[in-house]
């Protein structure tokens, strides 16, 4: 059995992803945060056509930003984002793996079948 979600595609997560670390903030629905809050794109946006491999491969994963401000600037100016919570949490390596990608402080982060990030996620402000 794999490590991994079956819809991942080959290469996924990609080959110079690195493991999951390090502080994450997310925007999740629940307080507390709950696995749900921790959809991949593919899975919250099942309906979304993707236009390449890679742009599906990133979207297997889960957004995060390394940087507060960066993220409180993302929920303003979405509309939709604006009844999210701000979660904060410490990624680490058993989670799965984890890439810089799109704005500087955006990643992408590949779960574990077996991760549980809901258990390191706290809501810091709504």
């Amino acid at each position: 059995m794999s490590e991994w979600p079956d819809y991942f595609p080959d290469n996924t997560p990609p080959v110079d992803a690195t493991p999951a670390s390090g502080l994450s903030f997310r925007l999740v629905d629940n307080n507390p945060p709950e696995r749900s809050d921790f959809k991949s794109t593919c899975e919250e946006f099942a309906k979304r056509k993707y236009t390449s491999e890679s742009e599906f491969i990133n979207a297997c994963g889960t957004s995060h930003f390394a940087q507060l401000d960066d993220i409180k600037r993302k929920k303003r100016l979405f509309p939709k984002l604006r009844n999210k919570h701000i979660a904060k949490g410490e990624l680490f390596p058993e989670l799965g793996k984890m890439k810089q990608t799109f704005e500087p402080s955006h990643f992408t982060v590949w779960y574990k079948l077996s991760a549980l990030p809901q258990m390191v996620f706290v809501v810091m402000e709504s």
